[in-house]
């Protein structure tokens, strides 16, 4: 396997938060082949592995970690389908029925979702604006149906993905998907790569939106911090970030984490802040809004490697289906 495969590699470099302690075993794959021979090599050893693409919703232990993960950073091409000619070799199945090349996207999961939106501006391609500001790779917010993405492109949408247990590569269109909030059913499987059916769109316009909307969340978020973004999914009908203002968390500290004072929902690294400090003020949060109000919040960012389990539990448990009263 020509992977890049390496050890002892330092998870802060992995991770938004900039926290973490080190890796064992990284593999870097360069494309959506490698990508797929590298998890056919991991599961022939009966090992389980994490994927990783740009760190922006994980907390890493600060623990060592020897789970194997698969980092897709590197996997980052985006441009038009037929100027690729990776994008022809893996969408050849549903090239015909996309459409006009000229107004097909060809995506890697790891090219971050700023630079997606940059290369429509270029090409003159819309409407990917509903991602503006939002952090990580594209794979990543298909993965998670970030603001609606899958539903905004569900019938001009194609998924190249990789079977989690075989390395097998299929292309599937993304109505052969489920999605709801924070979910795509592409999680069951691992994301390589994306075809997308755009329209053309004035290049000038789509950038003068990109600026008003960078610039709005500028102001709303602590974008000079370290951080994963909201900790906590909004509950039904409620906003965490409000909840969490509400019940006094904004600056809360411990250790090197802090609850920022700008967002709420926010926990920023200002200084060498630990795992344990991030879930320590995690389970004060979800405890305080709970006592207050009633509502249960649930973690929006993942755990990897070595945790106080107790508390995992807890963060969680929905306490409103546990409540008895």
């Amino acid at each position: 396997m020509t992977t890049d495969r390496q050890s002892g590699v330092d998870l802060r470099e992995l991770s938004t938060w900039r926290i973490g302690g080190s890796a064992a075993s990284v593999y870097f794959p360069k494309d959506f082949a490698e990508l797929s021979e590298c998890v056919r090599r991991i599961r022939e050893g009966g090992t389980e592995f994490f994927l990783v693409g740009l760190g922006s919703n994980l907390l890493f232990s600060t623990e060592s970690i020897d789970l194997p993960l698969i980092v897709t950073r590197g996997m980052d091409a985006c441009g038009r389908y037929d100027a690729i000619n990776a994008a022809r070799s893996v969408f050849s199945s549903v090239a015909d029925a996309a459409g006009n090349a000229e107004n097909l996207l060809y995506v890697e999961a790891g090219a971050p979702n700023t630079r997606v939106i940059q290369r429509c501006i270029e090409l003159g391609l819309g409407d990917l604006t509903c991602l503006t500001g939002v952090p990580g790779s594209f794979g990543g917010a298909i993965a998670m149906n970030a603001e609606s993405v899958v539903e905004v492109m569900y019938e001009n949408l194609w998924l190249a993905e990789v079977n989690r247990q075989t390395g097998e590569m299929s292309v599937k269109p993304a109505c052969d998907h489920t999605y709801k909030y924070r979910y795509c059913s592409v999680q069951e499987s691992i994301l390589g790569a994306v075809l997308l059916r755009l329209h053309p769109a004035d290049s000038e316009e789509t950038r003068r939106i990109v600026k008003e909307r960078n610039e709005k969340r500028a102001r709303k978020l602590p974008l000079n911090w370290p951080s994963a973004g909201c900790v906590f999914r909004n509950p039904p009908r409620d906003s965490a970030g409000a909840l969490l203002d509400m019940a006094g968390m904004k600056e809360a500290r411990r250790g090197g984490a802090m609850y920022s004072e700008r967002h709420a929902n926010f926990i920023v690294n200002v200084g060498d802040a630990t795992s344990g400090d991030v879930v320590e003020l995690m389970v004060l949060g979800k405890r305080t809004v709970w006592e207050k109000f009633g509502r249960s919040l649930q973690p929006e960012v993942k755990f990897v490697g070595r945790f106080n389990e107790a508390d995992l539990e807890y963060l969680h448990t929905n306490l409103e289906e546990n409540d008895g009263s």
